[in-house]
């Protein structure tokens, strides 16, 4: 009986909310993600895309880029699709996540 009650424990110090992960993303910290893909227009995604390195887009003025690729005519609406732009390094590619679909941070379980 002692290890149910320990079990629900230690799989907390182990793991993060989606709380947690937004401000690791936001914090501008070098990450290693483990994201699931989804893009509901193209009816693709469910893939595991592993991202050994990576941290939030932000512009040499330190604030947050407006758009994933580079696009500077479109915006992307952040906050109502509730995505954010990370840079994979070391090829400094940006691409558009979904915080909801991130499994793991810095192998960390997300639950």
């Amino acid at each position: 009986m002692g290890v149910l009650l320990l079990t629900p424990i230690l799989f907390h110090i182990c793991s993060m909310d989606l709380k947690q992960v937004i401000q690791s993303i936001e914090s501008g910290e070098m990450l290693r993600l483990r994201v699931l893909t989804a893009n509901i227009k193209k009816g693709t995604g469910g893939e595991v895309l592993e991202i050994p390195r990576c941290h939030i887009a932000r512009n040499s003025n330190g604030s947050r880029l407006p758009v994933a690729g580079g696009h500077s005519t479109r915006n992307p609406n952040h906050n109502t699709h509730f995505t954010r732009n990370i840079e994979m390094l070391p090829s400094k590619r940006i691409i558009s996540i979904h915080p909801i679909l991130v499994t793991h941070v810095n192998q960390e379980a997300v639950v």
